[in-house]
């Protein structure tokens, strides 16, 4: 499976192949239960729901993606850029106003397919399958 990540801004490419780094471990495990929420409520609202995750992103499926699927996995990647921003300093690169243009601006897309074009360097394409990326 290849996920294209997108801001359509090439100004942003590196931080987009930084978050791309772990893109798998943070779209495929399940974050710690934080203190204050119960093992009850932790596996409702983290746990269960990247369980689905992780059998779609297993790269032995053989059956195609439904709509449904393709949703849930974009989904769980727009969170978790949305907490990568949200862990990075605000500084003078990642003002509070970037980071909104970057959430804004995301755009993530599911296939199998990758095609070799000019892109201007504004997108990133993971394979989940070698948990690797590359920009185009």
């Amino acid at each position: 499976m290849i996920f294209r990540i997108t801001v359509n801004d090439n100004d942003f490419t590196e931080v987009l192949e930084k978050f791309a780094d772990n893109l798998f471990d943070r779209v495929y495990w399940a974050k710690d239960k934080p203190e204050e929420m119960s093992a009850t409520e932790w596996y409702e609202k983290l746990y269960k729901p990247k369980q689905e995750i992780q059998k779609l992103m297993n790269p032995n499926i053989t059956s195609s993606l439904t709509k449904e699927d393709k949703v849930l996995l974009r989904a769980a990647v727009f969170l978790e850029w949305c907490d990568y921003l949200d862990s990075l300093p605000v500084n003078d690169e990642m003002d509070a106003e970037t980071k909104e243009y970057l959430k804004k601006n995301f755009i993530v897309s599911v296939s199998f397919r990758f095609t070799d074009k000019w892109e201007n360097g504004e997108v990133v394409y993971y394979f989940t399958t070698n948990q690797k990326w590359i920009s185009q």
